[in-house]
């Protein structure tokens, strides 16, 4: 009796520390490293499990502080398992941060609210620490890992952290290396959800600039601008490239034919990813106080100029009026300028053109309005001043444009006034009137009704050319709808024109004895000539891959391993690996050029 006793109450006490150990959610947080070195990414797991894992949200990313940068999310994942009749869920998302701040910080609790209970998980200590240093040219050995965070990296820059809403924020990426990148690949483009972005053209090249006492070869791998739409504290997203990374490979031996190994060509390729991180921008909301009435949005610094093709016109003769808006903001969203017109004018809708142009300062450019103007009745006619307002961000006030009232002669016209329908254009306008042709008091000349026109040969030379002309004209329409169906064919079409310019920009660089400029036109060259006839992005090409896609196309192994070996030297000169002479670019440009006619003449390209 005493041993039936003590089982039941060992199963009793067993029971109750199941239930109260049995949380209907459960919340875990793990990280993948607790030291972190600086520009390192930084792994966080986050765990829902139990009962409640499917019935609550989703955690949103925590905000770490200026420490740990959010780079973005890794993806999620969902563990179902049945043992004994009863069912374990479990939801896992991954977010991905990078280090920023040297020092300790804590990863605060992460908290789930279930059937109004808050569960949340431990807090984790995490240390940033400087990266070790490492050898400008790595030399681990094949198979080892290989710690590249402070050798290279990605850095987010932007001009200015606090903006007010429509003002440009300048953002460049900006690769830092001490290893040889052969090649790179965009995999990830940086969210800019509340933004207008113009993105600035520019092309990556490379340049010694010193950053935290060491130096290292940079280029700047994307601009844009971005206009905040709203106000607030605003994310311009993580950008994240993946990276061809040639080591060398060095032997440290004493047995003077290992010498051959020191050779640079002799090298491993790894990939590396790389991050750079998110950054927030404050946006303030631009001030109610003295807001013009007309103000529409327009942020930045601007100009205002109207004018008439004439200011002496008679009555139902059409006079253009030209109102032009310049200066530097977002262009594209300028709204169109409110008229006041004499109630005589007939005015249409405005024609507009556009200029825009991107550079590391922000976005400049003009819109221009072009408006047709009748004016019914003869006397002095004004066209009331027109009004721009805007928002100077670096006055911190708002700014009125005004233009000089415009003062038009019209005199009387020769035609009756005649109503006319809206939708005309400027050439539609000049024929008002002249839909009625009068009566003439002398005789033309008249010409034998049977004259067969036709049969002239001057008619006949006419019809001929008419019909080619249509037969050219419709040959033409196919091709350019046959080019605009097939992307891969028009890249291909226009891939001897690209190369052509870009081998004339090597040789301008070969002239001016620039090495690492000539280097690097003659790659972009190459890549971009393959990557036209092979439809790819440009960016994106590796010399393996290559390699792989050019035999798989069946192009001669000699023609491969031509290309391949005027790429390595390409790749060895413009990141400053050694140093170069006149008489060996003029020697490599000449290979290259040989080796784009034979590529041309390939069948299979």
């Amino acid at each position: 009796m005493r041993v039936n006793t003590q089982l039941s109450f060992f199963i009793l006490f067993a029971a109750i520390s199941y239930a109260a150990n049995a949380q209907p959610l459960k919340v875990t947080t793990t990280v993948d490293r607790t030291t972190v070195a600086l520009n390192q990414r930084l792994a966080l797991t986050v765990t829902l499990s139990g009962d409640g894992a499917q019935k609550v949200e989703r955690p949103s990313p925590p905000d770490l502080g200026e420490a740990l940068r959010l780079l973005g999310a890794g993806g999620t994942s969902q563990n179902i398992q049945l043992m004994n009749g009863k069912m374990s869920v479990e939801m896992s998302s991954t977010f991905y941060y990078i280090a920023a701040k040297e020092g300790r910080f804590t990863i605060p609790p992460i908290k789930a609210v279930y059937q109004n209970t808050e569960y949340a998980s431990n807090p984790i200590d995490i240390e940033i620490v400087a990266s070790s240093q490492q050898p400008s040219t790595p030399v681990t050995p094949p198979g080892e890992q290989t710690d590249l965070s402070e050798l290279l990296f990605v850095r987010t820059l932007v001009n200015k952290s606090r903006v007010y809403q429509n003002e440009p924020v300048v953002v460049t990426y900006r690769i830092h290396t001490q290893v040889n990148v052969a090649g790179y690949a965009l995999s990830q483009l940086p969210e800019t959800t509340g933004f207008w972005v113009e993105d600035i053209e520019s092309q990556a090249v490379t340049r010694e600039e010193e950053y935290r006492g060491k130096r290292y070869t940079v280029a700047d791998i994307k601009k844009m601008a971005a206009f905040p739409t709203s106000p607030g504290v605003k994310t311009i997203g993580a950008l994240a490239m993946t990276c061809e990374v040639r080591l060398q490979n060095r032997r440290r031996s004493r047995d003077i034919f290992d010498s051959i190994f020191e050779d640079p060509f002799f090298t491993r390729t790894v990939k590396q990813e790389v991050f750079a991180p998110a950054v927030k921008v404050e946006v303030m909301p631009l001030p109610e106080e003295n807001k013009p009435a007309n103000f529409s949005g327009a942020v930045g610094s601007f100009t205002l100029d109207a004018s008439v093709d004439r200011r002496e016109v008679k009555a139902n003769e059409a006079v253009t009026l030209t109102v032009k808006i310049a200066g530097q903001g977002n262009i594209k969203i300028l709204p169109t300028p409110a008229l006041q017109l004499p109630a005589d004018f007939t005015s249409y809708d405005p024609t507009i053109s556009q200029t825009v142009q991107a550079n590391d300062r922000g976005v400049r450019g003009s819109k221009t309005f072009e408006y047709v103007l009748i004016p019914r009745f003869p006397g002095e006619k004004k066209i009331k001043s027109i009004e721009f307002a805007y928002f100077d961000p670096q006055k911190g006030e708002y700014q009125v444009l005004k233009t000089p009232e415009i003062t038009l002669s019209v005199a009387k016209g020769d035609q009756e006034i005649l109503s006319v329908g809206s939708g005309l254009s400027k050439e539609d306008v000049q024929l008002i009137g002249r839909d009625i042709r009068f009566l003439k008091l002398q005789s033309s000349r008249f010409e034998s009704i049977n004259r067969q026109v036709y049969l002239r040969p001057l008619y006949l030379l006419v019809i001929i050319l008419a019909a080619l002309c249509l037969l050219g004209v419709a040959g033409y329409q196919r091709y350019s709808d046959k080019l605009n169906e097939n992307q891969a064919l028009a890249r291909s079409k226009k891939a001897s024109r690209t190369v052509r310019k870009r081998l004339h920009s090597a040789h301008q660089a070969l002239k001016a004895d620039e090495g690492v400029a000539f280097y690097g036109e003659l790659s972009r060259a190459l890549l971009g000539y393959i990557s036209d006839k092979l439809n790819l992005a440009e960016a994106g090409v590796v010399s393996q891959e290559l390699e792989k896609l050019l035999t798989e196309r069946q192009v001669g192994k000699e023609l491969v391993a031509e290309l391949l070996r005027i790429l390595q030297i390409c790749d060895y000169y413009r990141f400053g690996l050694g140093q170069t002479d006149k008489k060996e670019m003029e020697a490599v440009y000449q290979q290259a050029k040989t080796l784009l006619v034979k590529l041309g003449r390939s069948k299979p390209l």
